[in-house]
């Protein structure tokens, strides 16, 4: 074959890594190891192999990672995940803290992070945007295995995905998302949620109400443009994980032959849960004005089995990992109705569940 006839290779050699997960409501946890692929978008056409997918939040700034060249799928329970270690299989090179998180404080951050939501405010009473979801990290001295780190999060979360994620040269990534971007089922049939408002309480205000019907009805907009009919499968509902609570719709349909889904699931991603509305304006906006890089954070994973058969959850709860800190990431939705110091305060509080698995 002629040299300009070869495939391209995102890697030479592609990292090696691992990922760990159990689904909500689960005790099994699944394990696979071996090489990532990089690709750049999202498409089931490359689910040949089962495996695991990590996407990041702006499909612009950075790839989609697949680990579909490994080990097979195994499966541990919660007593039995220190077998992973003794099997030699989750030795992986942890990058040094990066500098583009290191220029800031964490008080700096919080302060920063209320003048932004004040900013957007400013631009939704205008009617520049309807909602935009501005989030901030707090960076924290890494003293714990992340091993613990992640089965403290499985225990106090046990209604949420729970990940662990580790790419050579990039990092780790932990968290409990409560948040299901989408299932496939066979039969293409599909499953998602509507998942916004957070309450301790367990009460939500119009505030909250309304920023959960945004979703929703963004929701049904996507699928409608598709040509597929859903049915709302709940109502709203509340949902607690962990210490907090959030208002919460299902949704169910039948994708027809002539939808593709892989168009489909990249129109659905971002929702107005995590980026705002309009979507691709407040992705615009928010990789111009968060002073943190999101990568994979607020973006979605999870395994796949085969084209039609996946299940991936928005990556939320979560923290990088890297030789001696974590980044931790928590964002907020905010609408004309929000106050600055009240989204600073629910960043807060999800930020805590992740330093309460940091103890």
């Amino acid at each position: 074959m002629d040299p300009s006839e070869q495939p391209v290779q995102f890697f030479d050699p592609e990292p090696s890594g691992f990922a760990l997960w159990r689904m909500p409501d689960e005790d099994r946890f699944f394990f696979t190891a071996g090489k990532w692929e990089a690709r750049q978008g999202f498409d089931p056409k490359w689910f040949d192999n089962p495996g695991f997918l990590i996407h990041p939040f702006d499909k612009e700034k950075g790839d989609t990672f697949l680990l579909k060249n490994n080990i097979g799928i195994l499966t541990f329970s919660l007593e039995d995940l220190n077998k992973l270690s003794e099997m030699e299989l989750t030795s992986v090179s942890i990058p040094d803290f990066p500098k583009q998180f290191g220029w800031m404080e964490n008080q700096e951050r919080k302060e920063s992070f209320k003048d932004l939501v004040g900013s957007i405010r400013s631009r939704i009473e205008s009617g520049e945007f309807e909602k935009v979801v501005s989030s901030r990290v707090e960076v924290v001295e890494m003293r714990s295995n992340p091993w613990e780190v992640f089965i403290n999060l499985a225990r106090e979360h046990p209604r949420a995905f729970v990940s662990f994620t580790s790419i050579e040269s990039l990092g780790q990534w932990i968290g409990a998302s409560p948040e299901l971007l989408c299932r496939i089922e066979k039969g293409r049939k599909l499953k998602t949620v509507s998942l916004a408002g957070t309450s301790r309480s367990g009460e939500f205000g119009e505030k909250e109400i309304e920023e959960q019907e945004m979703v929703s009805n963004f929701i049904e907009q996507i699928l409608k443009n598709h040509g597929v009919n859903a049915r709302r499968s709940s109502d709203k509902e509340t949902f607690s994980s962990g210490t907090v609570s959030h208002l919460r719709s299902g949704f169910e349909a039948v994708i027809p032959p002539t939808v593709d889904i892989g168009d489909l699931i990249s129109e659905l991603h971002p929702t107005p849960a995590v980026a705002g509305i309009p979507q691709k304006e407040s992705v615009s906006f928010i990789s111009q004005k968060e002073n943190h890089p999101r990568a994979f954070y607020s973006g979605f994973l999870g395994p796949f089995a085969s084209e039609e058969v996946f299940t991936f959850y928005v990556n939320l709860r979560c923290m990088q990992v890297f030789k001696d800190k974590a980044v931790l990431y928590s964002g907020a939705g905010i609408t004309k109705q929000s106050d600055p110091a009240a989204e600073l305060e629910e960043t807060e509080i999800k930020i805590q569940s992740l330093k309460n698995a940091l103890e």
